[in-house]
Parts: C-alpha cells; sequence; structure tokens
C-alpha cells in the first residue's frame, strides 16, 4: 500500500510540475503512470489483498527479531522505496511519452533529471543505513565488507572497462 501511495504521489507531482513545460508529453505521461499504477493496484486487491487474512488462530508473540530493533533497520525502508518509486514511474512515463510521440530530444530528459537525482540521492542513503545496519547488528566486520550486491546497487549500470592494448 505504501508503494501504491508513493507511486500516485510521486506520479501526480511529476505532472503537476511538468504539466505547461511539456504540453505534447504530459496526456501519454498521464496514461503511462496510470497504467503502471493500475498494475499495481490490481495485483494488491486482486491476488494479494492486504486486508484478508486466512488465519483461524491467533498466533503466539515471539516479539520482534533482535535484529530488526535497530533504528537504521526502522529507518531504512522509506529510503529505500522512494527511489523504486519514483524511478518506476516518472523517467519511465516521460520517456515512453517521448517514445510514443516522437519527441526525441533533450528536453524531457531535462523533466527527469532531477527525480533521477533525487531517487539516486535517497537510494544512496538507504544503502549508506544498510552499511551502518550491517556493521553494527552483524560485524562483518568492514565498511564495504558488508554486501557486494548491496554496494553495486550505487553504480547503476557502471561496468569495468577493459583496455583493448596489449
Amino acid at each position: 500500500m505504501f508503494w501504491v501511495f508513493m507511486l500516485s504521489m510521486f506520479g501526480s507531482t511529476a505532472v503537476y510540475v511538468n504539466r505547461e513545460r511539456h504540453r505534447e508529453l504530459i496526456p501519454y505521461v498521464v496514461a503511462v503512470i496510470s497504467i503502471v499504477e493500475m498494475f499495481f493496484l490490481f495485483l494488491m486487491v486482486i491476488h494479494n489483498n492486504p486486508f484478508e487474512t486466512f488465519m483461524t488462530t491467533t498466533p503466539t508473540d515471539a516479539g520482534l527479531n533482535p535484529l530488526l530493533q535497530n533504528f537504521y533497520m526502522a529507518s531504512i525502508r522509506r529510503p529505500c522505496y522512494t527511489p523504486s518509486a519514483s524511478s518506476a514511474d516518472d523517467p519511465y512515463a516521460f520517456g515512453m511519452a517521448a517514445l510514443i510521440t516522437g519527441h526525441l530530444d533533450d528536453s524531457w530528459l531535462r523533466a527527469v533529471r532531477r527525480w533521477t537525482m533525487m531517487a539516486w540521492l535517497c537510494l544512496s542513503i538507504g544503502l549508506c543505513l544498510g552499511m551502518i545496519w550491517a556493521y553494527e547488528e552483524l560485524g562483518w566486520g568492514g565498511y564495504w565488507g558488508w554486501d557486494p550486491v548491496e554496494n553495486a546497487g550505487l553504480l547503476p549500470g557502471s561496468r569495468r572497462r577493459r583496455s583493448c592494448t596489449r
């Protein structure tokens, strides 16, 4: 539900901010955002309704796992969900609108640059909070030694380039 809420907030804000600058793209942006939002609503309501329960007995309360009782673990969710919702919605919608309309100049890139930079900043904050949590709770013995997969999340699309000289 938080994911759908974030998608709707980012989508409506992006449309509101860019409604005058990109008049030819906005109808298609709204259509793409609506399709993405309806897909997640469909999954949430039809396939996995959060208000439906299948429990017949009340479970015994074992308490929260001690590893999760940390400030950093409690604060990591929003910085990690924000870039996912922002990137899934606005840059994708503007990119698809540019492809549909054929306006493949740099104007739509300028419209989504702030969204993309904000998403990267929030992802960086979330990953740093995760690093601190893993260092404190798991004691994995190093600042960057805790999870190479999460470290790769900071560098989307980057690869080491090998030189062809011998």
